[in-house]
């Protein structure tokens, strides 16, 4: 029965996807470092630490956007500035390690992709919870 208060609880399911998303993205570095070396390492260790930020910026600013609509003369601009900020910072960071030479942006964009692999392990996490709870 906990299980399915845990699969149907945002909180849990949201910690339960970044920390997925934590141990897809070391694990891709990983690979990544054992089977290209070090640049591809390098840039996949880039990629996912951005992805992991922005998977918390998001969250958190379409929070505040959210709680700010939703009180009647809420400010809502400034946390829409601030998502949008995050585009910005990330293209020049992403920029400045290109100029580096350390870092390919293959190798970034799929550092930033860890978060498709943890969307997948909580998808095939829910079916077996549903699932499970159908054999019952």
């Amino acid at each position: 029965m906990g299980d399915e208060l845990e699969l149907l609880d945002p909180v849990v399911t949201r910690d339960r996807l970044i920390r997925n998303t934590v141990w897809v993205s070391l694990g891709l570095v990983l690979l990544a470092f054992t089977w290209k070396g070090p640049r591809l390492g390098l840039s996949v260790g880039l990629g996912s630490l951005l992805g992991v930020v922005n998977l918390k910026w998001v969250s958190a600013s379409l929070r505040a956007i959210l709680e700010g609509a939703a009180v009647p003369g809420g400010q809502v601009r400034p946390a829409a500035w601030k998502f949008i900020l995050r585009y910005l910072l990330f293209g020049a960071i992403v920029l400045v390690a290109l100029q580096t030479r350390w870092f390919g942006i293959i190798g970034i964009v799929i550092g930033f992709c860890g978060f498709l692999g943890a969307a997948l392990l909580e998808a095939i996490y829910g079916f077996a919870l549903t699932r499970r709870h159908l054999e019952m």
